[in-house]
């Protein structure tokens, strides 16, 4: 669902409802004044309910879908449309992309704990809605004492294994230091993501070291990619702050919009819009119990422009995945993967053929099949090799011109780290030039800033510390051209994110 269509169409619910006079549907109007002291109270849009269903799904009460009634609940991800796939799950989280206003919340909610997929749920919020203990002294307890009841039918099974998980990540969330010993004793689990869990917490709290990523052996196209982008999650901290923040904006979004309405909404609309603010982060919940939980830790991706569109072409990353998770959920939709080894199929997504191991995912569009394999761009192998977080490159032959967020223009290349932050961008240019990029982005920054939308979310400092790193690049030359670096004291990419609303 595209966030920036359902927010005005949350709003216009309440208009749709009322024409239809449908009294049997629990539809009823709030008070203004109650919703105004909401507000002012710093609560949510509604008080929803969260049930789990016969299928070991969560439901949302009431439910918020367009004419629907108070006596069904509506699923966070994966709700049946006539004329879909079987999966309609690559739909949604496609429909919820298409812009950068309806990508935030879900890339915010993947700060939590980069690379882990359950390591994007919002756990406190999760727990509370579910009637789960959220205190740390509880939780502590349970994690050590608390067993699977494998009398229960094998969906609430699973539900059960993800939530020892959840657990884990809330403490990890609430920064619970106290939760060392419980930590340290889930790392001799037998259960490999709640390790992971749990070695995560410790890292964070310094307590162990990171653990090591699994051999890169990537072996991608040598023709057809237009773009490529490098990520090694293992460099990203983990940023509960900035999700927090985002949330709390995108709920502020929809109180001004309900606000400025000027009569007493109606509960469907409040709860639909409840539920949008809610999604990015329970969603990942739902695909762990779908697909299968996901820990990703190095990722190449590389774009190509088809018919005039740009498609992803090629990726590849490297972690764990619940490959039988996925096999079950996948054969029961009456999609042909394999009976066993790995998970493959080029009609699960529209025009890709994925391929999923125990400790790889590897995707090409159908429309490359035939295109040669070799090794790594060297630019990309050199961005590896010197521990860089983050890499970019554009061929000289692409059709995308540049990528002007990153200083970076056709038959470049960038890296990026982050502890301290530094961009390094390779070009073929003279000094001047990389300069007059650097102060035009510079000003392309301070007049994105200063709208409406993003003014009130950008703190003045973060600005001034951007302006003036771009506003001072360093330029040298070398044999093989121009290296720009642009670098600062204390320089955080993620607190740029109100830019993206």
């Amino acid at each position: 669902m595209n966030g920036r269509a359902l927010c005005p169409g949350v709003l216009l619910l309440a208009a749709a409802l009322t024409a239809q006079q449908a009294r049997n549907l629990g539809i009823e109007h709030v008070p203004r004044a109650t919703v105004e002291a909401r507000h002012a109270a710093g609560k949510p849009l509604y008080d929803t309910r969260w049930v789990v269903d016969a299928s070991g799904a969560v439901v949302q009460f009431p439910n918020p879908a367009a004419g629907g009634s108070t006596d069904a609940g509506l699923p966070f991800l994966g709700q049946p449309h006539a004329g879909r796939q079987p999966d309609p799950l690559p739909q949604e989280l496609c429909a919820g992309l298409r812009s950068w206003k309806s990508a935030l919340p879900w890339l915010a909610a993947n700060l939590r704990q980069p690379g882990s997929l359950l390591g994007a749920i919002d756990a406190e919020r999760h727990r509370t809605q579910l009637g789960l203990q959220t205190a740390p002294t509880d939780v502590r307890l349970l994690l050590l004492t608390e067993a699977i009841d494998r009398g229960l039918p094998d969906v609430l099974q699973r539900r059960a294994l993800l939530e020892r998980e959840v657990a884990a990540r809330l403490l990890q969330q609430t920064n619970c230091l106290a939760a060392r010993g419980e930590f340290e004793a889930l790392r001799r689990e037998a259960d490999p993501f709640l390790v992971h869990a749990a070695n995560d917490a410790l890292a964070a709290m310094g307590a162990r070291a990171a653990v090591p990523p699994a051999p890169w052996t990537a072996t991608p196209p040598t023709s057809g990619i237009d773009a490529w982008f490098w990520l090694d999650l293992r460099h990203f901290a983990p940023r509960p702050d900035i999700a927090t923040a985002v949330r709390r904006s995108t709920a502020e979004d929809f109180w001004q919009q309900v606000l400025a309405i000027g009569s007493d909404p109606i509960n469907l609309a409040l709860a639909g819009a409840q539920m949008i603010v809610d999604r990015p982060g329970e969603a990942p919940f739902e695909l762990a119990r779908c697909w299968g939980r996901a820990r990703i830790d190095r990722c190449l991706l590389g774009l190509s422009v088809l018919d005039g569109r740009t498609h992803l072409g090629w990726a590849e990353a490297t972690g764990m995945f619940e490959v039988e998770a996925l096999r079950t959920y996948l054969t029961e939709r009456g999609l042909d993967v394999g009976g066993t080894g790995p998970v493959q199929s080029d009609t699960w997504w529209d025009g890709l053929q994925v391929t999923v191991t125990a400790d790889r995912v590897v995707v090409r569009a159908t429309a490359l099949a035939k295109q040669a394999v070799g090794p790594m761009p060297e630019v990309l192998a050199a961005a590896i090799a010197n521990g860089a977080a983050f890499a970019a490159a554009l061929p000289a032959e692409s059709p995308i011109e540049s990528l002007p967020w990153l200083l970076l223009e056709r038959g470049e290349n960038a890296q990026v780290t982050l502890a301290p932050f530094a961009l390094r961008v390779a070009t073929a240019g003279d000094a001047a030039a990389a300069r007059t990029r650097c102060e035009h982005l510079a000003r392309e920054l301070s007049t994105v800033a200063k709208t409406l939308t993003s003014a009130p979310h950008l703190p003045e400092l973060t600005l001034r510390s951007w302006l003036a790193a771009l506003q001072d690049p360093r330029a040298t030359r070398n044999a093989a051209g121009t290296m720009i670096e642009v670098t600062g004291e204390g320089l955080d990419p993620f607190a740029l994110w109100p830019l993206l609303r």
